[in-house]
């Protein structure tokens, strides 16, 4: 695995929110400067980032949708984040604090 896979690998994220769980790439600091600096919208930060779900029903998302687990849809994630705050909100804090708590990382590492 190259330098560059690694640094990719670690990015990867897991997000528990309730009783589904988000996977994607975290934010890097600097994408997370831009976010903080331009006022970017938590769901758009979502649709950047989330890549995949486990523990999504259809009536999740859908009001007159069954108690089925669906699989993942970037389409449908991409219409639906828009319109769920409880969602896109604690996504977002944990993609902020983890790129803010990677950043504090690094630069403690290169202190040593």
């Amino acid at each position: 695995m190259s330098i560059a896979e690694k640094i990719r690998k670690s990015r990867e994220i897991s997000i528990k929110v309730g009783s589904i769980t988000f996977t994607g790439i975290r934010a890097t600091f600097d994408e997370y400067a831009k976010y903080v600096n331009n006022s970017v919208y938590n769901g758009d930060v979502c649709k950047l980032h989330i890549t995949g779900w486990d523990g999504v029903k259809e009536s999740d998302i859908l009001d007159d949708g069954v108690d089925k687990i669906i699989p993942f849809d970037k389409e449908a994630f991409d219409e639906i984040i828009v319109d769920k705050p409880e969602w896109s909100g604690e996504i977002v804090k944990a993609l902020s604090d983890r790129a803010v708590n990677g950043a504090a990382a690094r630069t403690e590492n290169e202190k040593k």
